[in-house]
């Protein structure tokens, strides 16, 4: 066939694709997104799985006072069941109408782990650097140069998360839009 053949026949092919065909076709288009916020949360629990045991085991753990050790492995275990519970919360195993709402709840779970994300990065470098700096006699300028670092590493994971958060978000909202627009999949 001729590439001008070829062009003719291509919106008639798609002009006959049935409702269902359609709404396989969008939920394939969000199956990566969904795979990659899964991927995530498990990649980011076992680095903190990891980060909790080199931090107890291996940096003098026993030396700090016991309310330190307490809320850096609480904030690790609550980043941990934040990702267990996006994990579950992110599925995809909805047809027809019920994809439409589907998009949109996922949709609202990940403008929520946008806010989580910050709550956590805030919450996170502040118990390493409490960890890490509880033994240690602090000066002013000890003090000053620990808020700059920890507002620059806020600031960096955060940008990095906000980013990819919305990125997921945009494209969910994408397939959303087409979704909507080929006016097969109205809210029930």
């Amino acid at each position: 066939m001729k590439l001008d053949d070829l062009k003719q026949q291509w919106p008639y092919e798609h002009a006959h694709k049935s409702e269902t065909d359609i709404r396989h076709m969008m939920s394939g288009r969000t199956v990566s997104v969904y795979r990659r916020i899964r991927r995530k949360a498990i990649v980011e629990s076992v680095a903190f799985g990891v980060v909790l045991f080199v931090f107890l085991t291996g940096l003098d753990a026993h030396q700090n006072a016991w309310w330190v050790n307490l809320f850096f492995t609480g904030v690790i275990m609550l980043g941990i069941i934040n990702n267990v519970m996006l994990y579950r919360s992110i599925t995809l195993n909805a047809t027809g109408a019920a994809l439409h709402h589907t998009l949109r709840q996922t949709i609202n779970r990940l403008w929520w782990q946008v806010q989580l994300s910050t709550l956590f990065s805030v919450l996170f470098f502040s118990s390493m650097l409490l960890f890490l700096l509880a033994r240690i006699p602090l000066t002013d300028e000890k003090m000053m140069f620990a808020l700059l670092i920890l507002a620059i590493s806020v600031g960096i994971r955060t940008w990095f998360e906000v980013g990819r958060w919305k990125q997921s978000i945009r494209r969910l909202n994408l397939c959303l839009l087409e979704l909507t627009s080929l006016d097969i999949s109205t809210p029930s």
